[in-house]
């Protein structure tokens, strides 16, 4: 989820929350504000480690495939400096089998 979005929802829920205690009367009543508050905060650094946890593996799976797409671009260059080698081997062979007969 994008970050941005998130905060904005978190921040719509919150007015919505503060709406509806209001309505309710509950708004003065600090032990349900401190309790609520102290949930909605361990909640959100919830939501932020696992955003976090999150980003990591990404970062990671980049980076390697990043590597083998080196390692497939080397292989490549290989397998064409190889092909063009075992070309000219064979012309060979064949200028060979040619003086024998």
């Amino acid at each position: 989820m994008n970050t941005k979005l998130a905060l904005k929802l978190l921040t719509q829920s919150h007015d919505d929350l503060t709406a509806f205690l209001s309505a309710l009367g509950l708004l003065g009543n600090e032990t349900a504000i401190i309790d609520l508050k102290t949930q909605f905060d361990l909640a959100f650094q919830a939501f932020l480690d696992e955003y976090e946890a999150l980003k990591t593996p990404v970062e990671v799976t980049t980076s390697q495939v990043r590597t083998l797409e080196e390692k497939l671009e080397l292989g490549q260059e290989y397998y064409q400096v190889e092909a063009e080698r075992l070309s000219i081997f064979l012309t060979q062979k064949d200028d060979l089998v040619k003086e024998i007969e």
